[in-house]
């Protein structure tokens, strides 16, 4: 008996639903645009987690420099650069005090004054300071103690002379760097000062004329001379302060032939070439004289 009003009723329902108007969008309330955000590009090899550098979603496009280790699994300082290398592009590099010891060796090209040479090549020791105002031109003092030669007398004399010649040079050089190569600088050196030579005598003696003969040894030493240096050098930078210099000069000693204090002749003029290598370390004094 219900039945035909219920289904009238759900009739009517429907009926209205299927007439009803479709809501208008100028009936929602207006809303306000939002600006796009601008993200920088991602760098393809960039090492971020997050943010805008963050890395792409494939991860072999990533790019990782493993810091350096020790053994230990502890990290790696970088080293120290070179010294002598500008703080920046546009200030000068620092004023340094080079402090360097070198040995070699010294052969003499031409005779001496007296009696026969049967050597002709020696030891060289020596020291030196220098100050590099630039990277191309240091100025400074260097000492060195050269053999020069041993002169004897003829074979089957009666008399047996031996004498070594040595010197001792103070000179003021300077050396230009006209150019360089990575790690290693070349340089031009010209030098002049003083050189103080020394020679020593041993001599067996047959009597004769009164004198009883036998064996001496005496040790005798020159006034100053002149003497002058020219050559080429260079010098690699170990580390941050450390370095090598090698160095080949051609050395002239104006020493005198005259007979020194009854002992010996001496050597005379002597031209020379002297080959060095040592090492060296420099200070930034760059306080100090700016």
């Amino acid at each position: 008996m219900h039945a035909p009003r219920f289904g009238l009723f759900v009739g009517a329902i429907a009926l209205s639903v299927a007439l009803a108007p479709e809501p208008s969008l100028a009936d929602e309330p207006p809303t306000t645009p939002v600006a796009p955000v601008s993200r920088p590009p991602l760098s393809p090899t960039s090492q971020c987690v997050e943010g805008p550098g963050a890395p792409p979603s494939d991860p072999t496009k990533v790019t990782r420099v493993p810091a350096a280790t020790d053994r230990r699994g502890r990290p790696i300082a970088p080293p120290e650069p070179a010294i002598d290398e500008p703080p920046a592009p546009d200030k000068a590099p620092p004023v340094l005090l080079e402090l360097g010891a070198s040995a070699g060796a010294s052969v003499r090209f031409d005779d001496g004054p007296y009696l026969n040479p049967t050597r002709r090549a020696g030891l060289v020791l020596g020291a030196s300071a220098f100050v590099w105002p630039s990277r191309s031109l240091s100025f400074g003092l260097d000492y060195a103690h050269a053999d020069l030669d041993r002169v004897e007398s003829a074979p089957g004399s009666v008399d047996t002379v031996y004498v070594d010649h040595s010197a001792h040079t103070l000179m003021a050089d300077a050396r230009f760097v006209p150019f360089r190569a990575s790690f290693v600088a070349f340089y031009v050196n010209i030098g002049a000062g003083f050189a103080w030579q020394a020679a020593t005598t041993r001599a067996t003696l047959p009597p004769r004329d009164g004198f009883a003969g036998g064996s001496f040894k005496c040790d005798v030493s020159g006034g100053a001379d002149f003497a002058f240096r020219a050559g080429l050098g260079l010098k690699a930078r170990l580390g941050h302060a450390g370095a090598v210099i090698v160095g080949a000069d051609f050395v002239g000693y104006r020493l005198t032939s005259d007979l020194l204090d009854d002992c010996a002749y001496g050597a005379g003029a002597a031209q020379t070439l002297m080959l060095r290598a040592g090492f060296s370390y420099d200070l930034d004094i760059s306080r100090l004289v700016r």
